[in-house]
């Protein structure tokens, strides 16, 4: 029936699998229309593709009855077929951003997943190398000194992204509390005001609005700075021990906001009823503080990735220089870009599971408006017979308007079946048992400290 969804959807793909069929906009011409339905006169142009069940599905465009695709039009009928030309191309788009992101997510669980086999095969060689790392130890203190080195700096490295997030975390709960301060003495001028005389009441106005005023940019700042995928950034410059790309991404912000608070406590110093004065300037120095151990940590943090990245490549070149030790030198190396897989697939999961049910209502309502098709052709048909039912024109837009709702009914099916995969490959990530993506590269440390702590 016209507007229902129609039957017969099934999920595209395989859940987990990175084979997708491909979704393409209008750029991608085969020919110049297919024919739908007997008889018609009419040529449905194709405006792009949807892959539905491992198969590309047309998205249908109208015309006018000459046969040019409807960009507008003066009558009510052909400005409704624009629009829903517009709603095609939409979808169209939609689409293929939510097969993006979907590929993505698969492309990178596909290398961690790669990587955590590969990792798996060498753990019997670490475990061989043992014995010669034992013997170095005893001969080499170099090769002690650098490959406890390593693992001294990684454990010192490790911990600062959680620390990193909880004092995110506490930026967002004192930037709260000083916009609480200013908002709970707009609420004591309300109170006051029916009370008070007209002076009174205006002076407190002027307070209020000073105090907005002076923390404007500062409030605006802040709720960036709080905003910042700080956990997110820390976890990448921790697995590729590079200081570089968290600083460039956190610096400005911080600096900015440390800048505008700092010019906010000589104003708050101005303000005329001094209780009010006090409490903003404890909540000013409170958001003011925890900046200032941000700021702190990003030097410690930056300070202990220098000294990751150097000794772990002093610890790769010490275990590099015997045949006996090297795989092990060669499985740090493929730790540490295990690490940076891991957080790069946790990232594009995160991001597809957060939009892929906003990404589906959204197609699913143009699906909707594609199967309402027979009300808006009887509408027409009083002002146009040409789009009456019985005619081929019509005809032939009811066919492609139902296509076109089916089509992108058929693709939301495959959006709970991949989010549940994505949702599993999170679970995966996020593990720490022996089937965990990290398992194998854990061992590596395991055999390290092992190595340095046997008796020589």
């Amino acid at each position: 029936p016209v507007g229902e969804k129609p039957t017969g959807g099934s999920a595209e793909g395989k859940a987990g699998s990175s084979t997708r069929p491909k979704t393409r906009g209008k750029d991608h011409q085969v020919d110049d229309g297919v024919s739908l339905g007997e008889p018609t006169t009419v040529i449905a142009p194709k405006l792009g593709w949807v892959g539905v069940n491992g198969k590309e599905r047309q998205v249908f465009g109208f015309t006018d009855t000459e046969g040019t695709l409807v960009r507008g039009g003066s009558s009510k009928p052909f400005r409704a077929l624009s629009e829903l030309n517009a709603y095609a191309m939409r979808g169209v788009e939609l689409v293929v951003e939510m097969q993006e992101l979907d590929d993505a997510w698969r492309a990178d669980i596909d290398r961690v997943r790669q990587s955590a086999k590969a990792g798996a095969v060498q753990v019997e060689a670490l475990e061989k190398a043992l014995p010669a790392m034992t013997r170095r130890m005893g001969k080499d203190s170099d090769f002690f000194n650098d490959v406890n080195g390593y693992l001294t700096a990684f454990e010192a490295a490790k911990a600062f992204p959680d620390r990193i997030q909880a004092l995110a975390h506490g930026i967002e709960q004192a930037r709260l509390t000083l916009v609480a301060v200013v908002a709970d003495k707009a609420k004591d001028a309300a109170e006051q005001a029916a009370r008070a005389v007209a002076g009174a009441v205006a002076a407190k106005e002027a307070e209020i609005k000073a105090a907005n005023e002076m923390f404007k940019i500062a409030f605006d700042i802040a709720l960036k700075v709080a905003a910042f995928k700080w956990q997110e950034i820390a976890d990448k410059a921790f697995a590729l021990a590079s200081e570089k790309a968290f600083n460039e991404a956190a610096s400005l912000g911080l600096e900015q906001l440390k800048t505008q608070l700092a010019k906010a406590k000589a104003k708050v110093q101005q303000i005329a009823d001094q209780a009010y004065a006090a409490r903003i300037e404890a909540a000013r120095e409170g958001l003011a503080s925890v900046v200032g151990d941000m700021k702190t940590i990003q030097g410690e943090f930056a300070s202990a990735l220098r000294q990751l990245a150097s000794r772990q490549a002093n610890a790769q070149n010490e275990l590099g220089e015997s045949g006996d030790t090297a795989v092990v030198g060669k499985m740090v190396g493929a730790r540490a870009r295990q690490i940076a897989d891991v957080a790069r697939s946790r990232a594009s999961c995160g991001l597809y599971a957060s939009v892929a049910d906003k990404g589906k209502a959204k197609v699913m309502k143009i699906g909707e408006i594609f199967g309402k098709v027979g009300a808006f052709l009887d509408e027409s048909a009083k002002i146009d017979p040409a789009f009456d039912r019985s005619k081929p024109y019509a005809t032939s837009i009811e066919l492609s308007a139902l296509t076109n709702s089916k089509t992108f009914y058929d693709w939301t099916d495959s959006v709970s079946t991949s989010k549940a995969a994505c949702k599993a490959a999170l679970d995966w990530l996020n593990s720490d048992d022996d089937a965990s993506p990290m398992a194998a590269y854990e061992s590596v440390l395991k055999v390290v400290g092992d190595g340095i702590s046997r008796p020589r």
